[in-house]
């Protein structure tokens, strides 16, 4: 087999080449295991063992332009020609296999330049300082909305806030956050912690992006208002309420004592236009007293029926009634109180001595007809205020009223019957 010093002389340029190339990048790895210590120590400890081999190879390959009697070149010139070129090989790949261990431990490896790229990366504005406002890694949102807000990046983070101070849309309850609302609308929430690290102490300030819940917040806020508002009519409108049925029962109160003493009037009028033989005064004392006793307050108003009985048997009217009064309280009321009128207008105006009331149910219609034998109407009736308040009374209770005078006395209640769907009686 051929040596290594029968080799060409440009064979031998060729290896010493490589050679060098090869030292240069073992200095490479050598320094970067050192420095940025990415490998462990046995990587560091065959990075300089590589170096130091491929020096003294790279010295062996030099001096043997001169002769190959004495020192490296004596050895490297009586090795086989293949030997140092396998040992460049075996150089060669163990430098390929520490460079790609190298590179895969640097993408697993978090280091200053991926922190800041991932923080710049965020939605959010990030911004770490120290107690005396410098800077130590602001990301990219948080210089932007620097510069929206005041027109500069974050040269001094405690400047910083105090310009948000001045510029705040609200303190929140906690008044640890701060709103701020830039010129392009969005509104920013800002917090910031105190973190204490080993040595020293960390200020962090976060910048998350509120818009769309301060205007859910701004929105829930007016409803809000709207409610209490709406609030406010409803109490007013429940005392207003309390008040109109106070003056409401006043009036049926003042209404009522009003048409007992008119009855009582007529009915009086009535006594003494009878002959003396044919007075019966102990009807008239007692419908006399009941009227008193309910001016003073002393006793409650009676039954509507029993008042009505004594009215009648007070003016000397016959009361005539066909049917049955509806089960409706206030249908009922409306007739009860025409029964009421209608007694006085026949013992005052039409000056009778009967009164005829028929009620009759067809279908979905309920009437109340009232005639008396009294005297015929001269002419149209005027409703006055008897006749109005009954009126008021009837269409109060959803009615109608209708009033003839021609060719007799005729007044006449309609109401209209609704009745009750299906679901409506099983609920009920």
């Amino acid at each position: 087999m051929s040596l290594y010093r029968e080799m060409t002389l440009m064979g031998q340029s060729l290896c010493g080449t490589l050679t060098l190339l090869l030292l240069i990048v073992a200095i490479y790895l050598l320094i970067v295991f050192c420095v940025s210590q990415t490998g462990e120590k046995k990587e560091r400890v065959l990075a300089a063992c590589l170096t130091l081999c491929l020096f003294l190879l790279l010295q062996g390959f030099v001096d043997i332009y001169g002769d190959f009697s004495n020192g490296l070149s004596y050895w490297l010139g009586k090795l086989p020609m293949g030997v140092p070129v396998l040992l460049l090989l075996l150089a060669a790949a163990a430098e390929a296999v520490m460079y790609k261990g190298m590179v895969r431990r640097k993408k697993q490896q978090l280091t200053p330049a991926a922190i800041k790229e991932s923080l710049d990366a965020l939605p959010d504005g990030v911004c770490f300082f120290l107690p005396d406002g410098r800077p130590i890694l602001v990301n990219k949102q948080m210089n932007e909305i620097s510069s929206e807000l005041f027109g500069t990046e974050i040269l001094n983070a405690k400047q910083f806030l105090e310009s948000l101070e001045r510029v705040k849309e609200e303190i929140t309850a906690a008044k640890s956050t701060v709103l701020v609302k830039t010129a392009g609308e969005k509104v920013w929430e800002f917090s910031q912690n105190l973190l204490k690290m080993k040595q020293e102490e960390v200020c962090e300030l976060i910048a998350c992006d509120v818009t769309r819940q301060y205007q859910l917040s701004r929105e829930l806020k007016q409803r809000y208002e709207q409610l209490n508002r709406v609030n406010e009519r409803l109490h007013q409108f429940s005392r207003d309420m309390i008040y109109f049925t106070a003056e409401k029962e006043l009036l049926e109160a003042k209404i009522r004592v009003h048409d007992d003493v008119g009855r009582a009037l007529l009915a009086f009028r009535a006594y003494l236009a009878q002959e003396q033989a044919k007075r019966e005064r102990k009807n008239l004392l007692l419908l006399w007293r009941y009227v008193i006793s309910v001016m003073k307050k002393e006793t409650a108003p009676a039954g509507e029926w029993d008042l009505l009985e004594k009215t009648a048997q007070s003016l000397h009217i016959q009361l005539n009634i066909s049917g049955e009064l509806p089960e409706n309280v206030q249908q009922k009321t409306a007739i009860l109180a025409a029964i009421h009128e209608c007694l006085t207008n026949t013992a005052k105006h039409a000056q009778g001595d009967r009164l005829d009331m028929v009620v009759e149910r067809k279908e979905t219609l309920l009437t109340a007809q009232f005639t008396n034998n009294g005297k015929i109407p001269k002419g149209t009736i005027r409703e006055g205020g008897g006749l109005k308040n009954l009126r008021n009374i009837v269409e109060g209770a959803g009615g109608g009223l209708k009033i003839e005078s021609a060719p007799r006395f005729l007044l006449r209640i309609e109401f209209v019957i609704r009745e009750e769907s299906q679901w409506q009686k099983h609920g009920s």
